[in-house]
Protein backbone atom coordinates (compact mmCIF):
# COMPACT_ATOMS: atom_id res chain seq x y z
CA UNK A 1 0.00 0.00 0.00
CA UNK A 2 2.52 2.06 0.81
CA UNK A 3 4.36 1.75 -2.91
CA UNK A 4 0.92 2.71 -3.99
CA UNK A 5 0.51 5.61 -2.40
CA UNK A 6 4.02 6.87 -3.56
CA UNK A 7 3.18 6.32 -7.47
CA UNK A 8 -0.41 7.68 -6.84
CA UNK A 9 1.50 10.92 -5.22
CA UNK A 10 4.42 11.16 -8.04
CA UNK A 11 1.36 10.85 -11.01
CA UNK A 12 -0.22 13.90 -9.17
CA UNK A 13 3.29 15.96 -8.50
CA UNK A 14 4.03 15.38 -12.47
CA UNK A 15 0.91 16.09 -14.16
CA UNK A 16 2.28 16.85 -17.16
CA UNK A 17 3.75 13.93 -18.07
CA UNK A 18 1.02 11.45 -16.80
CA UNK A 19 -1.19 13.34 -19.59
CA UNK A 20 1.01 12.73 -22.02
CA UNK A 21 1.54 8.94 -20.96
CA UNK A 22 -2.58 8.25 -20.73
CA UNK A 23 -3.18 10.22 -23.94
CA UNK A 24 -0.47 8.27 -26.11
CA UNK A 25 -1.93 4.97 -24.57
CA UNK A 26 -5.33 6.27 -25.21
CA UNK A 27 -5.12 6.12 -29.06
CA UNK A 28 -3.80 2.84 -29.38
CA UNK A 29 -6.11 1.01 -26.64
CA UNK A 30 -9.07 2.48 -28.21
CA UNK A 31 -8.00 0.91 -31.58
CA UNK A 32 -7.34 -2.50 -29.70
CA UNK A 33 -11.08 -1.95 -28.12
CA UNK A 34 -12.96 -0.75 -31.02
CA UNK A 35 -10.68 -3.73 -33.08
CA UNK A 36 -12.38 -6.13 -30.95
CA UNK A 37 -15.34 -4.94 -30.32
CA UNK A 38 -16.30 -4.86 -34.15
CA UNK A 39 -14.50 -8.26 -34.38
CA UNK A 40 -17.12 -9.65 -31.25
CA UNK A 41 -19.79 -7.93 -33.79
CA UNK A 42 -18.82 -9.65 -37.03
CA UNK A 43 -18.42 -13.44 -35.15
CA UNK A 44 -21.97 -12.77 -33.49
CA UNK A 45 -23.75 -11.43 -36.62
CA UNK A 46 -22.29 -14.77 -38.58
CA UNK A 47 -23.57 -16.85 -35.55
CA UNK A 48 -26.71 -15.69 -34.81
CA UNK A 49 -27.66 -15.94 -38.45
CA UNK A 50 -26.01 -18.96 -39.09
CA UNK A 51 -28.07 -20.69 -36.26
CA UNK A 52 -31.12 -18.93 -37.02
CA UNK A 53 -30.52 -19.74 -40.74
CA UNK A 54 -29.14 -22.86 -41.06
CA UNK A 55 -28.37 -24.80 -38.36
CA UNK A 56 -30.33 -24.08 -35.18
CA UNK A 57 -28.86 -26.24 -32.07
CA UNK A 58 -28.08 -29.53 -34.19
CA UNK A 59 -28.47 -30.06 -38.04
CA UNK A 60 -29.55 -33.40 -39.36
CA UNK A 61 -28.13 -33.66 -43.57
CA UNK A 62 -27.23 -36.29 -45.63
CA UNK A 63 -24.23 -38.25 -46.65
CA UNK A 64 -24.07 -36.09 -49.75
CA UNK A 65 -22.32 -33.34 -47.51
CA UNK A 66 -19.54 -35.47 -46.30
CA UNK A 67 -17.75 -35.45 -49.45
CA UNK A 68 -16.89 -31.55 -48.47
CA UNK A 69 -14.66 -30.42 -46.26
CA UNK A 70 -15.80 -29.38 -42.80
CA UNK A 71 -14.83 -26.12 -43.11
CA UNK A 72 -16.79 -25.44 -45.98
CA UNK A 73 -19.59 -23.46 -44.82
CA UNK A 74 -21.77 -23.88 -47.81
CA UNK A 75 -21.37 -27.66 -47.53
CA UNK A 76 -24.97 -27.58 -46.37
CA UNK A 77 -26.68 -26.31 -49.58
CA UNK A 78 -25.91 -29.84 -51.28
CA UNK A 79 -27.04 -32.16 -49.18
CA UNK A 80 -29.08 -33.95 -50.99
CA UNK A 81 -30.67 -38.04 -51.52
CA UNK A 82 -30.12 -40.05 -54.69
CA UNK A 83 -33.34 -41.54 -56.29
CA UNK A 84 -31.61 -45.27 -56.65
CA UNK A 85 -31.13 -44.63 -52.57
CA UNK A 86 -34.89 -44.43 -52.37
CA UNK A 87 -35.84 -47.12 -49.81
CA UNK A 88 -32.63 -46.77 -47.73
CA UNK A 89 -34.05 -42.86 -47.70
CA UNK A 90 -37.45 -44.03 -46.30
CA UNK A 91 -35.73 -46.02 -43.90
CA UNK A 92 -33.28 -43.44 -42.93
CA UNK A 93 -35.91 -40.56 -42.15
CA UNK A 94 -38.04 -43.49 -40.42
CA UNK A 95 -35.39 -44.18 -38.37
CA UNK A 96 -34.57 -40.34 -37.46
CA UNK A 97 -38.18 -39.76 -36.85
CA UNK A 98 -38.52 -42.73 -33.78
CA UNK A 99 -35.33 -41.24 -32.18
CA UNK A 100 -36.61 -37.64 -32.25
CA UNK A 101 -39.93 -38.70 -31.34
CA UNK A 102 -38.53 -40.90 -28.41
CA UNK A 103 -36.66 -37.67 -27.41
CA UNK A 104 -38.81 -34.87 -27.64
CA UNK A 105 -38.87 -34.05 -24.60
CA UNK A 106 -35.19 -32.55 -25.14
CA UNK A 107 -36.23 -30.88 -28.00
CA UNK A 108 -38.05 -27.50 -28.62
CA UNK A 109 -38.72 -27.77 -32.21
CA UNK A 110 -38.31 -29.27 -35.63
CA UNK A 111 -37.84 -27.60 -38.99
CA UNK A 112 -37.56 -29.16 -42.17
CA UNK A 113 -35.58 -26.96 -45.07
CA UNK A 114 -35.13 -27.65 -48.65
CA UNK A 115 -32.72 -26.34 -50.96
CA UNK A 116 -31.61 -26.32 -55.09
CA UNK A 117 -30.20 -24.38 -57.33
CA UNK A 118 -33.23 -23.10 -59.61
CA UNK A 119 -33.33 -20.67 -62.52
CA UNK A 120 -35.59 -17.67 -62.42
CA UNK A 121 -36.82 -16.80 -65.88
CA UNK A 122 -38.82 -13.62 -66.12
CA UNK A 123 -39.40 -14.59 -70.06
CA UNK A 124 -36.67 -12.25 -71.24
CA UNK A 125 -33.89 -12.76 -68.55
CA UNK A 126 -33.00 -15.57 -66.76
CA UNK A 127 -30.81 -15.50 -63.38
CA UNK A 128 -29.12 -18.26 -60.86
CA UNK A 129 -30.58 -18.77 -57.89
CA UNK A 130 -30.67 -20.45 -54.76
CA UNK A 131 -34.28 -21.70 -53.28
CA UNK A 132 -34.76 -22.50 -49.93
CA UNK A 133 -38.01 -23.87 -49.02
CA UNK A 134 -39.04 -23.21 -45.05
CA UNK A 135 -41.52 -23.85 -43.13
CA UNK A 136 -44.21 -21.05 -41.73
CA UNK A 137 -42.96 -20.86 -38.39
CA UNK A 138 -39.52 -20.89 -39.38
CA UNK A 139 -39.78 -18.15 -41.77
CA UNK A 140 -41.79 -16.17 -39.64
CA UNK A 141 -39.23 -16.12 -37.13
CA UNK A 142 -36.65 -15.47 -39.68
CA UNK A 143 -38.66 -12.57 -40.31
CA UNK A 144 -39.34 -11.43 -36.74
CA UNK A 145 -35.04 -11.84 -36.02
CA UNK A 146 -34.89 -9.78 -39.46
CA UNK A 147 -32.60 -12.35 -40.57
CA UNK A 148 -34.88 -12.59 -43.78
CA UNK A 149 -35.81 -8.49 -43.48
CA UNK A 150 -39.05 -8.36 -45.90
CA UNK A 151 -39.47 -4.69 -46.97
CA UNK A 152 -42.88 -5.64 -49.30
CA UNK A 153 -45.43 -8.01 -49.48
CA UNK A 154 -45.81 -10.92 -47.23
CA UNK A 155 -44.20 -14.11 -46.84
CA UNK A 156 -44.79 -17.13 -49.53
CA UNK A 157 -47.87 -19.15 -49.90
CA UNK A 158 -48.28 -22.16 -52.26
CA UNK A 159 -46.47 -21.77 -55.78
CA UNK A 160 -45.59 -17.97 -54.27
CA UNK A 161 -41.90 -17.01 -54.00
CA UNK A 162 -39.86 -14.17 -51.95
CA UNK A 163 -37.18 -12.51 -53.82
CA UNK A 164 -34.42 -9.92 -52.77
CA UNK A 165 -34.45 -6.25 -53.56
CA UNK A 166 -31.45 -6.87 -56.04
CA UNK A 167 -33.11 -9.67 -57.76
CA UNK A 168 -36.43 -7.97 -58.14
CA UNK A 169 -34.60 -5.12 -59.29
CA UNK A 170 -32.92 -6.58 -61.94
CA UNK A 171 -35.88 -8.86 -63.28
CA UNK A 172 -38.00 -6.02 -63.51
CA UNK A 173 -40.58 -8.01 -60.91
CA UNK A 174 -43.34 -6.44 -59.18
CA UNK A 175 -45.11 -7.88 -56.15
CA UNK A 176 -47.97 -9.65 -58.17
CA UNK A 177 -45.71 -10.69 -60.85
CA UNK A 178 -44.83 -14.10 -62.41
CA UNK A 179 -42.08 -15.72 -63.10
CA UNK A 180 -41.23 -19.33 -64.45
CA UNK A 181 -38.45 -21.16 -61.77
CA UNK A 182 -36.43 -24.21 -63.61
CA UNK A 183 -35.29 -26.50 -60.98
CA UNK A 184 -34.08 -30.07 -60.88
CA UNK A 185 -36.56 -32.73 -59.33
CA UNK A 186 -35.77 -36.15 -57.49
CA UNK A 187 -35.83 -38.38 -60.60
CA UNK A 188 -33.13 -36.42 -62.36
CA UNK A 189 -35.03 -34.57 -64.86
CA UNK A 190 -36.15 -30.90 -64.88
CA UNK A 191 -38.85 -28.54 -64.08
CA UNK A 192 -40.51 -25.47 -64.55
CA UNK A 193 -43.31 -23.59 -62.69
CA UNK A 194 -44.85 -20.31 -62.87
CA UNK A 195 -44.84 -19.09 -59.34
CA UNK A 196 -45.54 -15.46 -57.87
CA UNK A 197 -43.74 -12.95 -56.52
CA UNK A 198 -45.58 -12.24 -53.22
CA UNK A 199 -42.66 -10.51 -51.82
CA UNK A 200 -39.22 -8.35 -51.39
CA UNK A 201 -36.68 -8.65 -48.71
CA UNK A 202 -33.81 -6.68 -48.41
CA UNK A 203 -30.70 -8.34 -49.51
CA UNK A 204 -27.63 -7.02 -47.66
CA UNK A 205 -25.08 -8.51 -49.64
CA UNK A 206 -24.56 -9.70 -53.16
CA UNK A 207 -24.19 -12.92 -51.90
CA UNK A 208 -27.41 -12.70 -50.56
CA UNK A 209 -29.23 -11.39 -53.62
CA UNK A 210 -29.09 -14.86 -55.03
CA UNK A 211 -31.39 -16.49 -52.72
CA UNK A 212 -35.18 -16.66 -52.83
CA UNK A 213 -37.76 -18.34 -50.73
CA UNK A 214 -40.78 -20.42 -50.74
CA UNK A 215 -43.19 -22.57 -48.86
CA UNK A 216 -41.32 -26.02 -47.76
CA UNK A 217 -44.68 -27.98 -49.18
CA UNK A 218 -44.63 -25.71 -52.16
CA UNK A 219 -40.64 -27.20 -52.95
CA UNK A 220 -41.60 -30.38 -52.35
CA UNK A 221 -43.96 -30.26 -55.02
CA UNK A 222 -41.47 -28.12 -57.54
CA UNK A 223 -38.80 -31.04 -56.41
CA UNK A 224 -41.40 -34.10 -56.72
CA UNK A 225 -40.41 -35.09 -53.34
CA UNK A 226 -42.47 -37.57 -51.37
CA UNK A 227 -43.50 -35.47 -47.80
CA UNK A 228 -40.61 -37.45 -45.84
CA UNK A 229 -37.65 -35.84 -47.51
CA UNK A 230 -36.01 -32.49 -46.64
CA UNK A 231 -32.80 -31.42 -47.30
CA UNK A 232 -32.02 -30.59 -43.91
CA UNK A 233 -34.08 -30.55 -40.06
CA UNK A 234 -32.65 -27.78 -37.96
CA UNK A 235 -33.51 -29.08 -34.39
CA UNK A 236 -34.02 -26.74 -31.15
CA UNK A 237 -33.43 -28.25 -28.02
CA UNK A 238 -34.34 -26.76 -24.68
CA UNK A 239 -31.98 -25.01 -22.97
CA UNK A 240 -30.36 -27.52 -20.03
CA UNK A 241 -29.40 -30.00 -23.24
CA UNK A 242 -26.47 -29.83 -24.56
CA UNK A 243 -25.98 -29.44 -28.31
CA UNK A 244 -22.56 -31.55 -28.78
CA UNK A 245 -24.26 -34.28 -26.29
CA UNK A 246 -27.41 -34.66 -28.54
CA UNK A 247 -25.67 -34.63 -31.70
CA UNK A 248 -22.97 -37.30 -30.80
CA UNK A 249 -26.11 -39.32 -29.36
CA UNK A 250 -27.83 -39.16 -32.39
CA UNK A 251 -25.10 -39.69 -34.68
CA UNK A 252 -24.30 -42.93 -33.30
CA UNK A 253 -28.00 -43.61 -33.57
CA UNK A 254 -28.00 -43.35 -37.44
CA UNK A 255 -24.94 -44.57 -38.05
CA UNK A 256 -25.92 -48.02 -35.32
CA UNK A 257 -28.75 -48.19 -38.11
CA UNK A 258 -26.60 -47.44 -41.13
CA UNK A 259 -28.80 -44.76 -42.39
CA UNK A 260 -28.05 -42.01 -44.55
CA UNK A 261 -28.23 -39.19 -42.69
CA UNK A 262 -25.96 -37.24 -40.27
CA UNK A 263 -26.25 -34.72 -37.46
CA UNK A 264 -23.78 -31.97 -36.24
CA UNK A 265 -23.94 -29.45 -33.41
CA UNK A 266 -23.57 -25.61 -33.90
CA UNK A 267 -20.18 -25.43 -33.09
CA UNK A 268 -19.46 -27.93 -35.08
CA UNK A 269 -21.38 -26.82 -38.63
CA UNK A 270 -20.07 -23.11 -37.54
CA UNK A 271 -16.40 -24.14 -37.90
CA UNK A 272 -15.30 -21.97 -40.55
CA UNK A 273 -16.69 -19.27 -39.37
CA UNK A 274 -15.50 -19.68 -36.06
CA UNK A 275 -12.17 -19.98 -37.01
CA UNK A 276 -12.41 -16.58 -39.15
CA UNK A 277 -13.02 -14.77 -36.23
CA UNK A 278 -10.25 -16.29 -34.35
CA UNK A 279 -8.22 -15.03 -37.01
CA UNK A 280 -9.45 -11.35 -37.13
CA UNK A 281 -9.29 -11.20 -33.37
CA UNK A 282 -5.85 -12.27 -33.17
CA UNK A 283 -4.74 -10.64 -36.45
CA UNK A 284 -6.48 -7.09 -34.32
CA UNK A 285 -4.54 -8.12 -31.13
CA UNK A 286 -1.38 -8.38 -32.91
CA UNK A 287 -1.25 -5.32 -34.91
CA UNK A 288 -2.10 -3.51 -31.52
CA UNK A 289 0.34 -5.62 -29.51
CA UNK A 290 3.45 -4.42 -32.02
CA UNK A 291 1.85 -0.83 -31.68
CA UNK A 292 2.14 -0.70 -28.14
CA UNK A 293 5.27 -2.42 -28.49
CA UNK A 294 6.45 0.92 -30.65
CA UNK A 295 5.11 3.20 -28.02
CA UNK A 296 6.43 1.31 -25.11
CA UNK A 297 9.95 1.79 -26.86
CA UNK A 298 9.11 5.54 -27.62
CA UNK A 299 8.34 6.07 -23.63
CA UNK A 300 11.40 4.52 -22.45
CA UNK A 301 13.19 8.17 -23.57
CA UNK A 302 10.19 9.09 -21.40
CA UNK A 303 10.50 7.57 -18.36
CA UNK A 304 14.51 7.67 -18.61
CA UNK A 305 14.53 11.60 -18.23
CA UNK A 306 11.31 11.17 -15.45
CA UNK A 307 13.91 9.22 -13.60
CA UNK A 308 16.90 11.80 -14.42
CA UNK A 309 14.83 14.38 -12.85
CA UNK A 310 13.66 12.71 -10.18
CA UNK A 311 17.31 10.98 -9.22
CA UNK A 312 17.86 12.95 -6.29
CA UNK A 313 14.35 11.95 -4.93
CA UNK A 314 15.46 8.28 -6.12
CA UNK A 315 18.80 8.56 -4.09
CA UNK A 316 17.27 10.04 -0.87
CA UNK A 317 15.07 7.14 -1.16
CA UNK A 318 17.93 4.66 -1.32
CA UNK A 319 19.38 6.41 1.39
CA UNK A 320 16.79 5.66 3.30
CA UNK A 321 16.84 1.89 2.44
CA UNK A 322 14.60 1.24 -0.62
CA UNK A 323 16.38 -1.10 -3.02
CA UNK A 324 16.40 -0.52 -6.52
CA UNK A 325 13.66 -3.51 -7.10
CA UNK A 326 11.17 -1.69 -4.69
CA UNK A 327 11.74 1.88 -6.42
CA UNK A 328 11.59 0.11 -9.86
CA UNK A 329 8.57 -1.33 -8.46
CA UNK A 330 6.85 2.53 -7.43
CA UNK A 331 7.67 3.57 -11.26
CA UNK A 332 5.63 0.19 -12.58
CA UNK A 333 2.99 0.86 -10.43
CA UNK A 334 3.20 5.19 -11.85
CA UNK A 335 2.91 3.54 -15.13
CA UNK A 336 0.26 1.03 -14.45
CA UNK A 337 -2.25 3.07 -12.81
CA UNK A 338 -2.06 5.58 -15.76
CA UNK A 339 -2.48 2.52 -18.19
CA UNK A 340 -5.42 1.89 -16.21
CA UNK A 341 -6.79 4.75 -16.14
CA UNK A 342 -6.51 5.32 -20.09
CA UNK A 343 -8.10 1.88 -20.64
CA UNK A 344 -10.84 2.52 -17.98
CA UNK A 345 -11.80 5.65 -20.16
CA UNK A 346 -11.39 3.80 -23.49
CA UNK A 347 -13.87 1.21 -21.75
CA UNK A 348 -16.07 3.82 -20.85
CA UNK A 349 -16.09 5.79 -24.19
CA UNK A 350 -17.12 2.01 -25.84
CA UNK A 351 -19.74 1.63 -24.11
CA UNK A 352 -21.43 4.93 -23.44
CA UNK A 353 -21.16 4.84 -27.26
CA UNK A 354 -22.23 1.52 -28.28
CA UNK A 355 -26.42 2.24 -27.85
CA UNK A 356 -25.51 5.02 -30.52
CA UNK A 357 -23.57 2.64 -32.91
CA UNK A 358 -25.60 -0.38 -32.41
CA UNK A 359 -29.25 1.35 -32.68
CA UNK A 360 -28.51 1.36 -36.62
CA UNK A 361 -25.08 -0.28 -36.72
CA UNK A 362 -22.06 1.12 -39.10
CA UNK A 363 -23.16 1.41 -42.77
CA UNK A 364 -20.33 -1.18 -44.57
CA UNK A 365 -22.44 -0.84 -48.11
CA UNK A 366 -22.49 -3.08 -50.43
CA UNK A 367 -18.46 -4.43 -51.00
CA UNK A 368 -15.89 -7.26 -49.96
CA UNK A 369 -16.47 -6.95 -46.09
CA UNK A 370 -19.80 -6.68 -46.76
CA UNK A 371 -20.07 -9.92 -48.76
CA UNK A 372 -17.39 -11.27 -47.07
CA UNK A 373 -19.97 -10.71 -43.38
CA UNK A 374 -23.26 -11.23 -44.99
CA UNK A 375 -24.38 -7.74 -43.80
CA UNK A 376 -23.77 -4.60 -44.68
CA UNK A 377 -23.89 -3.22 -41.14
CA UNK A 378 -20.98 -3.71 -38.07
CA UNK A 379 -22.14 -3.80 -34.59
CA UNK A 380 -20.26 -4.04 -31.70
CA UNK A 381 -19.48 -6.01 -28.65
CA UNK A 382 -17.29 -7.00 -25.72
CA UNK A 383 -16.79 -9.82 -23.43
CA UNK A 384 -15.36 -9.96 -20.00
CA UNK A 385 -12.85 -12.29 -21.77
CA UNK A 386 -11.51 -9.58 -23.17
CA UNK A 387 -11.63 -6.96 -20.86
CA UNK A 388 -9.21 -9.37 -19.20
CA UNK A 389 -7.26 -9.93 -22.56
CA UNK A 390 -6.65 -5.90 -21.84
CA UNK A 391 -5.27 -6.27 -18.32
CA UNK A 392 -3.09 -8.76 -19.52
CA UNK A 393 -1.50 -6.94 -22.72
CA UNK A 394 -1.15 -3.53 -20.42
CA UNK A 395 0.83 -6.09 -17.70
CA UNK A 396 2.74 -6.78 -20.32
CA UNK A 397 3.43 -3.22 -22.23
CA UNK A 398 4.34 -1.78 -18.40
CA UNK A 399 7.02 -4.78 -17.80
CA UNK A 400 8.53 -4.26 -21.56
CA UNK A 401 7.98 -0.18 -20.03
CA UNK A 402 10.07 0.09 -17.81
CA UNK A 403 13.03 -2.70 -18.71
CA UNK A 404 15.74 -0.27 -19.85
CA UNK A 405 15.03 2.62 -16.93
CA UNK A 406 15.07 0.31 -14.27
CA UNK A 407 18.03 -1.32 -15.79
CA UNK A 408 19.95 2.04 -15.69
CA UNK A 409 18.71 3.40 -11.97
CA UNK A 410 19.83 -0.33 -10.70
CA UNK A 411 23.16 0.91 -12.08
CA UNK A 412 23.48 3.80 -10.33
CA UNK A 413 25.32 4.44 -6.92
CA UNK A 414 23.34 6.21 -3.81
CA UNK A 415 25.74 9.53 -4.19
CA UNK A 416 25.61 9.41 -7.90
CA UNK A 417 21.79 9.66 -7.82
CA UNK A 418 22.06 12.27 -4.98
CA UNK A 419 24.62 14.38 -7.49
CA UNK A 420 23.00 14.72 -10.59
CA UNK A 421 22.23 18.36 -10.16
Amino acid sequence: MQYFYLALKNIITEKKRSLIFISTLFLSLILLVYGLGGANGISGSLKNKFYNNTSRDVIVYWDSVNQYQDDDPSRYYFSEFKYENRDENEKSVQYLDEYLDQNKKMISSVFNTSNSYITLDNGGYSQFSIIQGLEKKDMEELVRLKIIDLIAGKLPGKKEILISYDTAKELRLHLGDRIIIDSPTYYGYGNSVQYTVSGVFYNYSEYDKIFCYADFKTTQSLFFWDPPFFSTKKITLNKSVDPEFFSEKLNGFLREKQTKLHSSSLNQAFLFYANISVMVKNLIIVINFITLLIIAAGMNSSIQLSIYNRSRQFGTMRSYGYSSAKLTLIIFLENLILSLISLSIVIAVFYLSLPVINNTGIFLGKNALAYSLGTDRLYFSLSFKDIAAFLFIILIFNFIVIIKPSWKLAGKKITELLNTF
